[in-house]
């Protein structure tokens, strides 16, 4: 025979199974989008070879309690250990479960541990207020059965340009070599000239917290202004005061 089986919360079942149209003894169908722990009635009904059907009384069973929790995705904002070059910092995110429907699921967020917000539908967070450096989002979500899951994103926000220390100049009759460092990878370039108003440039390609910079075609025994200027990944500029040196004598 056939076999199909009507369900619902009440013996008005509501729902209905596909028809299984094969002609066997032996029937198994699998009922799915149930709610956890709610109790469901049930009928089956079977149909032979000739169109005679057969319904059997109303029955019921329980589901069980949901234990899975719900995952979380960002889908907006820095990548793990990403850099962000500017306020406000923006996260999107959503969830998903094997039995809450999207909409059923809440979230709470904190930041580099501070106290956790009041779960809600909100979806999304602007984070204007943050110092430059390492800090962490932490965002949980909770489906109705009350499990939770939590998702981290830990992120850097770049805010002013790099730290310029320990500038040094070696001289001889035509060349200089500029050195300095800095705090975070960073560019490498060198203005300088006659006058204040430099006028070349030399630099060094990529990206590097150790700097050499070599300055060639110079004339000996003379004074140069110069000035070291280093960008970050964000683009943002640092630039040391103009300083002078002099070449070694011919």
């Amino acid at each position: 025979a056939t076999g199909q089986v009507e369900f619902g919360l009440t013996t008005a079942y509501g729902s209905e199974s596909p028809v299984a149209g094969w002609l066997v003894t032996d029937h198994s169908i699998t009922l799915s989008g149930l709610r956890p722990e709610a109790t469901y009635h049930f009928r089956v009904r079977s149909s032979d070879g000739a169109g005679n059907e057969t319904v059997s009384n109303d029955s019921t069973f329980t589901t069980l309690r949901d234990s899975i929790t719900p995952p979380i995705q960002f889908t907006g904002g820095p990548a793990e250990n990403g850099t962000t070059c500017a306020l406000p910092v923006v996260f999107d995110w959503r969830g998903s479960d094997n039995a809450s429907p999207p909409t059923a699921i809440v979230f709470a967020y904190r930041v580099d541990g501070a106290a956790l917000s009041e779960f809600d539908v909100v979806r999304r967070i602007e984070l204007a207020a943050l110092a430059e450096g390492a800090h962490q989002l932490e965002v949980r979500a909770r489906d109705e059965a009350g499990n939770e899951s939590t998702a981290i994103r830990r992120f850097v926000v770049d805010l002013s340009g790099p730290t310029i220390s320990q500038v040094d100049v070696s001289t001889a009759p035509t060349e200089a070599l500029v050195a300095w460092t800095t705090d975070g990878p960073a560019t490498s370039h060198v203005l300088f000239g006659l006058t204040p108003d430099l006028g070349s440039t030399a630099f060094e390609a990529g990206m590097r917290t150790s700097h050499r910079v070599r300055l060639t075609n110079l004339q000996p025994d003379t004074t140069y202004h110069y000035e070291v200027v280093s960008s970050d990944a964000c683009d943002h500029e640092t630039r040391t005061d103009v300083a002078t040196f002099k070449t070694q004598p011919a």
